[in-house]
């Protein structure tokens, strides 16, 4: 059994490393979404949204299976 000093070095360990690790959790949420925001706002522009959009350039052609 661990006595109780092992017990509280392990808690505290552990609350540093949980911390850190929810700290980088969150930058990235937080960088994912500007990226989702950011590239949505690009794709309301239509030079932006042809050059990067496959679908947009085949609007109002026929598909022709080969």
């Amino acid at each position: 059994m661990k006595s109780n000093r092992e017990q509280k070095k392990y808690a505290r360990l552990f609350k540093l490393l949980s911390g850190k690790v929810e700290k980088t959790l969150i930058r990235i949420v937080i960088g994912l979404a500007a990226a989702l925001l950011i590239s949505q706002l690009l794709l309301q522009f239509d030079a932006v949204r042809s050059a990067v959009v496959k679908v947009e350039q085949l609007e109002g052609t026929f598909y022709k299976h080969p």
